[in-house]
């Protein structure tokens, strides 16, 4: 690997400065591992004292027009409530919408299809 190689590497990480790096490893699978220098890592939720928030995952509602039913049971949501939410996006039924989610705290969001 050439200089060059490893500063590409370095760059998908997020590290634009070799100086930046603590250790640097390829791994058997050809990606690049990097242990930030302790300056230059980003602090932490806990470095910086804040108290602890729950963590979230997306449930994904409808792809390409269609409505993920499953996902949609998962978070306890018929297809008409779905409908109500769409409007509230401007959109009148499930076939113009490209993606939607839905994530506790944050609610639903809608990509709607390219006219």
């Amino acid at each position: 690997m050439n200089l060059n190689q490893l500063q590409s590497l370095l760059r998908q990480k997020n590290v634009f400065s070799i100086r930046e790096v603590a250790y640097a490893i390829l791994e058997a699978d050809g990606t690049l591992t990097v242990l930030k220098k302790w300056n230059d890592s980003p602090p932490t939720r806990s470095d910086l004292k804040l108290t602890p928030q729950p963590v979230h995952l997306p449930v994904t509602l409808i792809i390409d027009g269609k409505i993920q039913r499953d996902n949609l049971s998962e978070i306890g949501w018929t297809e008409d409530r779905l409908r109500k939410e769409l409007k509230t996006w401007g959109v009148q039924q499930a076939i113009e919408v490209f993606f939607a989610e839905w994530m506790e705290r944050d609610g639903l969001y809608v990509i709607p299809m390219k006219p």
